[in-house]
């Protein structure tokens, strides 16, 4: 499996979950918040993290977020830290992996992705998950912080 086949399995997922695709990252506008799944390479090895962010659009959006622009942003490998599959071992192309890596991937996105970011695509989801401590281990800035925390 080489980046090409990665980012083709990726995109295959999520667009079909209404993503839109512009190199390696895939961006979702909603009404409220814009979410925003990234893949990103590693200076030193075959290696790829995946990193996702929310922009909530009441504190300002763009077109197509990049993952700095994201008020709430982080290694999806953290979010996801107690998953089953192995987010890193899955995304390092430089290790062997079994035959099943595209399946993998499928699973992860179906079974971890999609459900995260359908609980959290409004305002009242991102805050669900932001005061049970979803969102520990990722970055929130200063304003998103002031907006989750209230109500």
């Amino acid at each position: 499996m080489d980046a090409k086949d990665l980012t083709k399995a990726f995109d295959a997922e999520l667009s079909g979950m209404g993503f839109r695709r512009k190199g390696k990252a895939w961006s979702n506008r909603g009404e409220a918040v814009n979410i925003f799944v990234g893949l990103q390479k590693s200076s030193y090895a075959n290696q790829y993290f995946m990193n996702v962010g929310f922009e909530l659009r009441e504190i300002g959006s763009s077109e197509f977020p990049e993952e700095r622009d994201c008020h709430v942003r982080g290694r999806a490998s953290v979010l996801f830290a107690e998953n089953k599959i192995n987010l890193d071992e899955l995304l390092n192309l430089g290790q062997e992996c079994d035959a099943n890596r595209l399946e993998h991937i499928r699973q992860f996105v179906t079974e971890s992705l999609k459900p995260f970011f359908l609980e959290n695509r409004t305002m009242d989801g991102l805050r669900r998950s932001y005061k049970a401590g979803r969102f520990s281990g990722l970055m929130i800035k200063k304003e998103a912080r002031d907006l989750l925390d209230q109500r």
